[in-house]
């Protein structure tokens, strides 16, 4: 008997303790499977990496639909890194596109880390969808204003693409 009791008493010791929110992985994905209620989101179904749906980038439109959350409620503490990623394909991208992590306190437009990737280069001459990735240290984040993290592909230049399975991470040090 005592055997069994110790069969399932410490594997549930051991979940319990990997699960506590200190070590924790906090994460947001946004897949674009739900087309309704996305009031900003150009959704397009038939052209996904995942799914049905992904969200097509047009000529006329600056920046995509994205992720916004203040920093309080995405990282618990002031060490940390975000990490963030996208799929992304486009038929030809003939100048720059810029996917974006900016931390920024909105009520004085201050920016404290903003991160490009460009994925021009990792589009050029290739089909089918890439994984594109970027980060960020909250190292050294100003306190006394609210911060938020803002995740978003910069469209300045254009083009047409689409993007899918946006996912948002904070990762302790």
């Amino acid at each position: 008997m005592r055997a069994l009791v110790q069969l399932f008493l410490i594997p549930l010791l051991y979940l319990s303790a990997c699960n506590s929110r200190e070590d924790a992985t906090l994460s947001f994905l946004n897949d674009y499977e739900q087309a309704s209620g996305w009031t900003d989101a150009e959704l397009e179904k038939g052209v996904a990496h995942s799914g049905l749906f992904s969200q097509k980038i047009t000529p006329s439109r600056e920046y995509s639909h994205g992720f916004t959350l203040p920093v309080s409620q995405l990282a618990p503490g002031p060490e940390g890194i975000i990490a963030a990623e996208v799929w992304v394909t486009a038929l030809s991208l003939t100048a720059p596109v810029q996917f974006v992590i900016d931390i920024v306190a909105p009520g004085s437009n201050k920016h404290f880390k903003t991160v490009y990737k460009d994925l021009q280069p990792v589009l050029d001459n290739q089909k089918g969808w890439k994984k594109v990735t970027a980060s960020v240290s909250l190292k050294g984040l100003p306190t006394g204003e609210p911060y938020f993290v803002k995740v978003y592909i910069w469209n300045n230049q254009q083009q047409q693409l689409w993007m899918d399975d946006l996912s948002v991470n904070y990762i302790k040090h």
